[in-house]
């Protein structure tokens, strides 16, 4: 550092940190592992440390020498403003010497090296391509369209080896069946990440060598925490219990009884299992220990009889479950090898796929970086050179291959000042996206003591919640708890904020669903309660406020029975906003229009036609259905054949429109692209305004509009064909995969929201209902899979055979952390809530509860009263509901639903998705953008209705006649593209005739338009012109740096470019609105119609000025609209510099956010 007479001042601690803030912020020297609580103040530590590094005469000084990683996009957009607003406060107060240092700071936020781990892996690898053996500019296989590419590759990979005779695939085929041996590759491939380039699982050869090593991990982890769970078992805990109690006065029963509270605490000990068993189930019998009369009372010993029976029952299902065939662990083994070597000539095959489309996928940024780095050690001293400081937030859910790039960028720097990482244990709840929470304990232990720093002090909740959350998670989650402490006082309440809503049933038999609809009802009359009480409950600046709607939140473990809770909602009148369900795979529209895409894709699949001809696309009962198969061999030749079956008169009509359609649709599936084929189906169909009819009509057409917005994302691609898009819609419903509901009401509207608690982590409500609290686990089915110390899995062919040990010890390991996870996922749930905590479930009459979540809270509260148990003193008290809140609805006459007709097409307008999500190649990974869709995707959704069309508008006879806008616009274009202004009239005539026959519109209003242009100063520039061009077809890249650089390709046709006598370009564009304008109304759809297109004009005169940069000149380009209808109108366009440089920076924008909506919802 050079030194300077009088060094400018260090940044002083502000006052309102905290000792723990304040450490995080200020310690030097040693790297720091700061495990931060829910509701501590990461983000705030995270951005002071960050500008601390860049204080005037600090350590680093150089932005570009920051690196921030973080979870996700949202996260690094979030903590770049809260810096740009840190750097706004650092310049406001600073000495005039460092003035200048704050304001360049400040200008240069946006190139701060601020992202995700992905986007920093990526710009790792385009800069090491060489010695990465890529393409620098290779795309991002979006995990949307990776099921369809990676099936692709399987099928081929197993193509090809089935005709070479391959010798192992033939061998999975003969013990699986071929679809299941396709499967088994395809799970197989989906589950080879990071394990599949560990040396241990790819250099194992040996079916008895891998059994060895299972049959070692067996005992050494599996078996102990079986046997952990055995003991933890409330059956098993009773019997200790009465016999911990009760004493006998039978000497054999004492014997017994001391044989097994001895032997139980050897286990808890570690003593050995096979001995303890079989020592538990000689002792655990009352025959021949003296009967009823060796114990207190008679019916002391029916408790200990039937409780030594339970205990007789457990042990036999801990003897069962620790058992394994060898003969079958070793087949198992064999088996699994034999998938791998399949395995690897898929992987070679599913690499030569992407290579092939010039994409990696999100595995291949953070292998291929840890691989680099690991082998090349001039790329890994590079990328440590450029970096003074790497900060990780989240660090609880990164993966082992996240960690060790981490370590190799840091190296022997590991432990000394390099690495600033923030995490909570705790809070680690991604293990389905291959976090691991042991990643960060790892880390942490590694360093120096003084840098092992902690925020605990919360300034989310009030202290009574921070006390719940203490009381419920201490002692599961174990040592590494850490106590959260209230950072500020709360003014007193007039009762608990803390609730357990768990109203009793009627019914021992009572269904799920009705259980679930029970506590559905329950948490909307409680919600209506505290919205309607007007009791001050939420901290506010001025003290307390009553409850609002937009103050509560309802968060679910999963999403499968948001319907429930939305009906119950519904019925109570109050509003609300679903964040991102997952069920749209699931909604009936979704299935009809795949449906359709089948049968147009497959005419031969009469069953998808069934059901197409049966939905409300077309409404045909069955017994039309029926009609139609008896009067031809199938339904589809009865419906295309010459001749009906006998109907009445409306069903014949149906039957007609439905095969005239349908052959309309037939012919044009090969001429539209995707997205034109299905807007054509509903329009034709009038299937969006069936749909709103409906229960969730509004949600119904928002979805519908989304997957017209998957099908656009499909034909934007270019590699999805009709099948293929079918097929993966097919795929996704019968997979029920994750993609989430378009949404119908606002996010930032008054609102109670309805949330998974995945999608609330790093959020805080004021009132948070965490419901379906008693919900029951059930298993998963087995997959085969790539483990890092396993190995290969594949299940075991026999239906009737157990798994073998490999999969057994699996099984475990997952349930093991399963449940820990579990634990975690309750801890994040509650600390989102602020002032208020609802925790619900239905119970049944007797009040016993299946789930894991309350025998939690059972274990610390009085689930009869809502009392703490006295060994807890500093547990608050939970005020109880046992039954729903005496709260009535009003119910309105109308449902809320429904929509008047004449305000249908408005509703229909406006049930647009809130995003539109990519179902095959994403725009991040799609370089190339029409200029119509970039337009559109830049433009307001106001402006993309047709000019001047409203719902009470229809022209009239003079302005449109019977032809389609599109069309004779098209005929307009066609006409003045190709007309030579010296034709004779006879000569134009005959072309004007046939271009009409061509578009199908009126010779008249075409021959009328194009007089009006010939007369116009326009067509007499274009006549006197030096030089004229036109439908110029053009390609501009573009390319813009975002943390990552990002490059586009717009391409596009410009109708017309004159070069006029003064040596200047115009660019000319011709429009023909849907509705001509008179003069009074010329004004307001001149503005509309410069909106409308004044980006298109723009993009026009960017490829100009493109193809002109590499002239001596660099002549002007100026733009103008022709308006053309009654008469001949022209807009100047502004097409200079500075407005060229503020599209630019809208396009970035733009991109930039549809990269970051898409990678957050991926994660």
């Amino acid at each position: 550092m050079n030194q300077v007479d009088e060094p400018s001042p260090k940044i002083r601690p502000e006052p309102a940190l905290t000792s723990q803030q304040e450490a995080a912020i200020h310690t030097e020297g040693v790297s720091i592992s700061l495990s931060a609580g829910a509701g501590c103040g990461k983000t705030f530590v995270l951005t002071r440390r960050f500008l601390k590094e860049l204080e005037p005469g600090g350590r680093a000084g150089s932005l570009g020498r920051l690196v921030a990683i973080t979870f996700t996009e949202r996260a690094a957009r979030e903590l770049r403003d809260r810096i740009r607003s840190r750097c706004r406060e650092m310049l406001a107060t600073a000495a005039a010497a460092d003035a200048e240092h704050w304001l360049d700071l400040l200008r240069s936020i946006d190139t701060a090296r601020v992202g995700t781990i992905h986007s920093f892996c990526a710009s790792i690898l385009r800069d090491a391509a060489v010695e990465s053996e890529i393409d620098p500019a290779f795309g991002l296989l979006e995990p949307q369209v990776e099921p369809a590419v990676r099936s692709r590759a399987v099928r081929s990979a197993v193509t090809r080896l089935l005709e070479e005779d391959d010798a192992d695939l033939a061998e999975l085929v003969f013990q699986y069946g071929f679809d299941k041996a396709v499967t088994i590759l395809e799970e197989m491939l989906s589950a080879d990440t990071k394990a599949a380039s560990d040396p241990k699982v790819d250099e194992i050869d040996d079916p008895g060598e891998i059994v060895a090593a299972w049959t070692e991990q067996w005992a050494e982890r599996s078996v102990p925490i079986l046997t952990e769970d055995f003991l933890s078992r409330p059956k098993v805990l009773s019997a200790f219990d009465l016999l911990s109690i009760h004493d006998t006065s039978n000497a054999v029963m004492q014997q017994r009884r001391a044989t097994i509270l001895a032997t139980l605490a050897e286990l808890r000990a570690g003593g050995s299992v096979e001995t303890a068993l079989a020592d538990l189930a000689d002792a655990a019998v009352v025959k021949g220990g003296g009967g009823k009369g060796a114990w207190v009372s008679e019916e002391v010993y029916e408790e200990i009889k039937d409780g030594l029976s339970d205990l007789r029952d457990e042990i036999k299902k801990l003897k069962s479950g620790i058992e394994f065939e060898l003969e079958q662990a070793v087949e198992g083994a064999r088996l699994g090898l034999i998938a791998q070597r399949v395995l690897n000539e898929v992987r070679r095959e599913f690499r030569a796929t992407k290579r092939e489309l010039g994409v990696l996928d999100f595995d291949d940024l953070l292998t291929m970086t840890r691989d680099v780095l690991k082998k090349n050690e001039a790329v890994r001293r590079r990328v440590a050179a450029g970096i003074d400081l790497l900060m990780v937030d989240e660090f609880q859910d990164t993966d082992p291959v996240q960690a060790e790039i981490v370590s190799l960028i840091c190296g022997n720097d590991l432990t000394r000042g390099k690495l600033f990482v923030v995490g909570d244990f705790k809070q680690s709840i991604y293990r389905f996206r291959g976090a691991d929470p042991t990643v960060f304990a790892k880390l942490r232990g590694s360093l120096d003591a003084s840098g092992q720093l902690s925020l605990s002090r919360n300034f989310r909740s009030r202290d009574e919640i921070l006390r719940f959350a203490n009381t419920l998670f201490a002692a599961p989650i174990g040592s590494s708890y850490e106590p959260l402490i209230a950072g500020t006082d709360s003014p007193p309440l007039s009762e608990p904020p803390i609730e357990l809503l768990l109203p009793r049933g009627s019914d021992p038999a009572e269904s799920s669903d009705d259980k679930r609809k029970r506590e559905a009802d329950a948490i909307a009359r409680r919600i209506k309660q505290l919205i309607d009480d007007q009791i001050p409950r939420i901290r506010d600046h001025d003290g307390l406020r009553p409850v609002r709607p937009g103050d509560i939140c309802i968060l679910f473990r999963v999403k499968s029975h948001f319907p429930i809770y939305e009906e119950a909602l519904r019925r109570a009148s109050l509003g609300y906003y679903l964040v991102g369900s997952k069920a749209f795979y699931a909604q009936q529209e979704v299935n009809d229009v795949a449906m359709l895409c089948r049968w147009l894709a497959e005419p031969e699949d009469v069953l998808s036609l069934a059901g197409v001809l049966r939905s409300p696309l077309f409404g045909l009962d069955d017994e039309m259905l029926l009609a139609l198969r008896d009067a031809g061999s199938t339904i589809d030749s009865g419906l295309f054949g010459e001749t009906l079956p006998e109907l009445s008169e409306q069903q014949a009509e149906q039957v007609r429109f439905a095969a005239q359609t349908l052959e309309e649709l037939r012919f044009q599936k090969d001429r539209l692209p995707i997205r034109e084929l299905l807007e054509l189906a509903i329009d034709r169909t009038c299937y969006d305004g069936s749909m709103l009819l409906e229960k969730f009509g509004p949600r119904k057409v928002a979805n519908l509009r989304k997957l017209l917005s998957m099908a656009a994302a499909a034909d934007r691609s270019g590699i999805v064909s009709l099948g293929d898009f079918a097929a993966r819609i097919g795929d996704a419903i019968l997979e029920q995969a994750d993609e989430e509901l378009a949404a119908t009401e606002a996010e930032g509207g008054d609102v109670i929201r309805l949330m998974s608690i995945h999608q609330s982590k790093g959020l805080e409500f004021p009132v948070v209902v965490l419901a379906d609290m008693d919900w029951q686990d059930s298993s998963r089915p087995t997959k085969a899979t790539i483990h890092a110390e396993l190995g290969p899995l594949v299940p075991t062919p026999s239906k009737e055979s157990s798994s073998h040990l490999g999969v057994m010890i699996h099984k475990v390991a997952e349930r093991r952390a399963d449940r820990d996870e579990t634990v975690r996922l309750l801890y994040v749930a509650a600390t989102r809530a602020a002032d208020h905590l609802i925790l619900s479930a239905a119970l049944p009459p007797d009040g016993r509860f299946q789930s894991p979540w309350l025998k939690l809270i059972a274990d610390k509260y009085d689930l009869e009263t809502g009392l703490p148990f006295d060994s807890d003193a500093d547990a608050p008290t939970a005020k109880l509901f046992d039954a729903p809140p005496d709260v009535s609805f009003e119910t309105t006459a109308r449902r809320t639903d429904t929509v008047r007709l004449c305000d249908l097409r408005e509703t229909l307008a406006a049930t647009e998705p809130e995003r539109q999500i990519a179902l095959t190649v994403p725009t991040i990974v799609r370089s190339e953008w029409s200029v119509t869709a970039l337009t559109k995707c830049l433009s307001a959704p106001s402006l993309r209705k047709p000019v001047g069309q409203s719902s009470d508008q229809t022209p009239s006879s003079d302005d449109s006649l019977s032809d389609e806008p599109r069309d004779f616009g098209s005929a307009v274009h066609h006409m003045i593209e190709s007309a030579d202004m010296n034709d004779t009239p006879e000569r134009r005539a005959i072309r004007l005739q046939s271009i009409a026959r061509e578009f199908d519109v009126s010779p008249a209003r075409l021959e009328r338009t194009l007089e009006t242009f010939s007369e116009s100063d326009v067509a007499d520039s274009i006549l006197s012109a030096e030089q004229v061009e036109r439908e110029l077809d053009f390609r501009l890249p573009m390319t813009f740096e975002s943390g990552t650089a990002m490059s586009i390709t717009v391409v596009g046709q410009i109708d017309c470019l004159i070069r006029t006598s003064d040596g200047k370009w115009k660019l000319i564009d011709f429009k023909v609105p849907a509705i001509d304008s008179n003069d009074a109304q010329w004004p307001a759809q001149r503005k509309v119609l410069l909106e409308r297109y004044s980006i298109q004009l723009q993009l026009y005169a960017l490829a100009c000025r493109e193809i002109f940069a590499q002239s001596k000149t660099k002549p002007d380009v100026t733009a103008e609209l022709v308006i053309l209808g009654r008469k001949c109108r022209t807009i100047a366009v502004d097409v200079g510099l500075t407005a060229l440089a503020e599209l630019r920076t809208s396009i970035k924008e733009k991109l930039v956010e549809l990269r970051d909506e898409e990678t957050d919802g991926r994660r």
